[in-house]
């Protein structure tokens, strides 16, 4: 397992168990992070882990991750707002 993999897995954990997550370390591929979250959908949790641990992130990767965030948030309103009309 890449350590990317084993840092998103590290990410989910410290948001659904309301824990403290570290930085990555230093030989990272961020963009394989990113690309690892739109994959299994699970940008927003690490978009929750980034923001609430105060974690040091590239901007750029940063911006992808809070994009993801943004997208599953508008979708869910949308689904929301259409489950209230059947």
């Amino acid at each position: 397992m890449r350590v990317e993999e084993r840092y998103l897995i590290k990410l989910i954990n410290a948001v659904l168990n309301n824990e403290k997550c570290e930085n990555p370390p230093e030989k990272f591929e961020f963009k394989y992070l990113v690309y690892l979250s739109r994959a299994h959908s699970v940008d927003n949790l690490v978009y929750y882990a980034i923001t609430r641990n105060n974690l040091n992130f590239p901007k750029n990767v940063f911006v992808a991750i809070k994009d993801g965030f943004r997208d599953h948030s508008i979708r869910y309103a949308s689904n929301s707002a259409e489950l209230e009309y059947v």
